[in-house]
C-alpha cells in the first residue's frame, strides 16, 4: 500500500517560494487503481515526479508497505517496486527498442515476449525491436515504447504521466485492455495521471488536484469538466590456434579480447602482430596471407571463392618507447564476400610513449562484399602515452560494398585517424565510427570520399563521447564527381571541460550529386538520466548504458 502524508514540494522562482503541492495526503490500497485528474497546472504530474524521487519532497512523508521512501533516489525507489512512465519520454540515440525492455526488465527478454510487449501498446514487434529509442520516432510512438517499459516488469506500484497522450485511439484501446487487465489481476496497485473519461472510468477512486491541493477525493467512475470545477459521478468499478593461445601472456590475452570480439583463437585466416612481429599466421583454401619482403606488413590475397569467412589481424603493443609501423594490402577478387577483423590495443606501462601507426590499403573487385571492423584500445598504468595513427585507403570497384565499422574505446591518449576512399560506378560505403575520450586525450579524424561514378552511395555516421578535457575534431568530406548520394551525420554527447568540434563537408561537383550533411553536439540529457534511475540504475550506471549505447 502506498501512502502519501502531508506531501509538500516548494521551488524558488525569481527570488521568491512558490508553492507547487500543498499539504498533500492520501492512500492506494494494493491492486487499488487510482486516477489523478484536475485542471492543466494543477500540481498533477508535480505530484508524479515527486512520489518518483525526480524532484525532492520539502516535507511530507511518502512510504511503500511501511518502508518510508522519501529520502531515496529514483533508483532506489524503483527498485522498491515502483514504475513509472513520463509523460513526455526521452531520446536515447544508438538505443535500440529492445535494449531499453530489457533494461527495463533487469534482465534479457526473449524476443517473444518483446514483441508480445510491444504489441500490446500497439506496435508492430518486427518493426521496432531493432530500431532506436531516437528521433526518428513519432511523440506516439516513443510514449507506447515508454509505456512497454513499464509493463515489461512487475511492479509494487505503477504510475503513468497522461498515458493516452499522443496515441491513437486504436492504440489507445490496446492499452486500457492492458490497465484493465493489470486492475483485474490485483498483483500491482496503479495510479494514473488522466483527463481521459475512459481512464477515469475505470478507476476505484479519483483525486482532484487544483491549485496545488486536494480538491476532493473520492469513489467515483467518470469526472466532467465544467467551466471552473470538476464534477464527481457515481459508478461501476474496472487492470572468444589453441596452443597459441595458451602461450600468449595474460597481458596479451587480456588486450586480444577487447579488441578482437570474435574471439581471436589462431583458426581460419589469421595473423597476430606482437611488438613488431608478426608471431603467427594462418591461411585458409581462399584466403593467402604472405609477409611482405620490403617493409613491416603482409598482403592478404582474397579469392572470389571466399564467401562469408573472416580474417582476423590483430596487433599488440607491449614495450614502452617502441614506435610501430605496419603497411597491410587486401586484395579482394570479384565478388568475394569476407569479413575482415582488425585492430589495434596497446599496453604501456612505462614512461616513454608507445606508437602504433597501420596504414592499410583495400582493393576490392566488383560486385565484393567487404565488412573491416577495427577496434583501438589502450591500458596500463604507466605514464608514456598510448597512441595511435591509423590509415586507410579504400579503392572500390564497379558494384562493391564496403562496410568501414571503426571504435576507439577506450584509454587512447592520442590518435590521428585517416581514411581516403574512391568510389566506381554504383559501388556503397558505409562508415561507422565511434569514438570516447576521457581525461586529457586528443581525437583527430579525417574522412575523404571521392564518388566517381554514377550511382555511388555514401553513409557516414560519426558518433562520439568527450569527457574530462579531452579534444576532437572531426572532419568528413564527400566530394561527389557524378550522380550519387551521399548523407554524413556526426553527433557527439560532451561532457564536463571537454571540447568538440564536428566540421562536415559536402562537395557536389556534378549536377546530380545529392549529399546531406548533419551534425549535432550536446550534453547527455536529464530526462534520459532520470528515465533510466526510474529503471532501478543509479546515476553513475545510467549515464554508462547511455554511453555504451549510443557508441554500439
Amino acid at each position: 500500500m502506498l501512502q502519501v502524508e502531508n506531501l509538500t514540494y516548494k521551488v524558488m522562482e525569481n527570488g521568491k517560494e512558490t508553492t507547487l503541492l500543498r499539504d498533500i495526503s492520501f492512500e492506494v490500497k494494493d491492486g487499488e487503481m487510482l486516477v489523478i485528474t484536475g485542471p492543466n497546472g494543477g500540481g498533477k504530474s508535480t505530484l508524479a515526479r515527486v512520489l518518483m524521487g525526480i524532484v525532492p519532497a520539502s516535507s511530507g512523508r511518502i512510504l511503500l508497505d511501511g518502508v518510508d521512501l522519501t529520502g531515496m533516489t529514483p533508483d532506489e525507489r524503483a527498485k522498491a517496486g515502483i514504475g513509472y512512465a513520463f509523460q513526455q519520454p526521452p531520446v536515447f540515440k544508438g538505443m535500440t527498442v529492445e535494449r531499453l525492455l530489457n533494461l527495463a526488465a533487469g534482465e534479457e527478454l526473449p524476443e517473444k515476449t518483446c514483441c508480445t510487449l510491444l504489441s500490446n501498446v500497439g506496435l508492430c514487434a518486427k518493426e521496432y525491436l531493432k530500431r532506436e529509442v531516437d528521433a526518428t520516432l513519432s511523440g506516439g510512438e516513443r510514449k507506447r515504447i515508454e509505456i512497454a517499459t513499464v509493463l515489461a516488469k512487475r511492479h509494487k506500484l505503477c504510475i503513468f504521466d497522461e498515458p493516452e497522450a499522443g496515441i491513437d485511439l486504436w492504440s489507445f484501446s490496446m492499452l486500457v485492455k492492458q490497465f484493465e487487465q493489470i486492475h483485474e489481476e490485483k498483483d500491482e496497485s496503479l495510479i494514473l495521471i488522466s483527463h481521459q473519461e475512459r481512464i477515469i472510468q475505470m478507476a476505484d477512486r479519483i483525486l482532484i488536484i487544483n491549485d496545488a491541493e486536494v480538491e476532493q477525493c473520492g469513489n467515483a467512475a467518470a469526472a466532467v469538466r465544467g467551466p471552473a470545477v470538476l464534477h464527481l459521478h457515481e459508478g461501476k468499478e474496472r487492470g572468444l590456434m589453441e596452443w597459441n593461445k595458451e602461450e600468449l601472456d595474460a597481458i596479451t590475452r587480456q588486450v586480444l579480447a577487447q579488441i578482437d570480439t570474435e574471439n581471436f583463437g589462431g583458426e581460419g585466416a589469421y595473423n597476430l602482430r606482437y611488438n613488431g612481429t608478426s608471431i603467427c599466421h594462418g591461411d585458409t583454401e581462399h584466403i593467402k596471407i604472405k609477409r611482405k619482403t620490403d617493409r613491416q606488413g603482409i598482403d592478404v590475397y582474397i579469392s572470389k571463392e571466399a564467401q562469408g569467412e573472416q580474417v582476423h589481424i590483430p596487433v599488440v603493443l607491449a614495450v614502452p618507447g617502441m614506435t610501430d609501423i605496419v603497411y597491410n594490402d587486401f586484395y579482394i577478387e570479384e565478388g568475394a564476400d569476407v569479413t575482415i577483423v582488425a585492430g589495434c590495443g596497446i599496453h604501456n606501462a612505462g614512461c616513454d610513449n608507445a606508437r602504433h601507426d597501420g596504414i592499410h590499403a583495400f582493393h576490392v573487385g566488383k560486385h565484393a562484399n567487404v565488412r573491416y571492423e577495427e577496434k583501438h584500445y589502450g591500458e596500463g598504468e604507466g605514464t608514456g602515452e598510448k597512441i595511435l595513427n591509423p590509415v586507410t585507403e579504400i579503392d572500390l570497384e564497379e558494384g562493391a560494398v564496403f562496410t568501414l565499422d571503426t571504435a576507439q574505446i577506450r584509454g587512447v591518449d592520442s590518435t590521428v585517424r585517416k581514411t581516403r576512399v574512391r568510389m566506381k560506378e554504383n559501388s556503397r560505403l558505409y562508415v561507422t565510427e565511434r569514438l570516447m575520450t576521457h581525461d586529457a586525450q586528443t581525437a583527430v579524424s579525417d574522412i575523404d570520399v571521392e564518388m566517381n561514378g554514377a550511382g555511388t552511395n555514401a553513409q557516414i555516421i560519426s558518433r562520439s563521447v568527450a569527457k574530462g578535457t579531452s579534444k576532437q575534431n572531426f572532419h568528413p568530406r564527400a566530394i561527389g564527381n557524378a550522380a550519387c548520394h551521399a548523407h554524413i551525420q556526426c553527433d557527439s554527447i560532451i561532457m564536463e571541460h571537454a571540447q568538440v568540434a564536428s566540421i562536415p563537408e559536402i562537395d557536389a561537383r556534378h549536377v546530380d550529386a545529392a549529399i546531406i550533411h548533419e551534425a549535432a553536439i550536446g550534453r547527455i540529457n536529464d530526462e534520459q538520466i532520470m528515465k533510466l534511475r526510474t529503471l532501478g540504475l543509479s546515476e553513475e550506471e545510467a549515464e554508462n548504458v547511455i554511453i555504451e549505447n549510443f557508441l554500439q
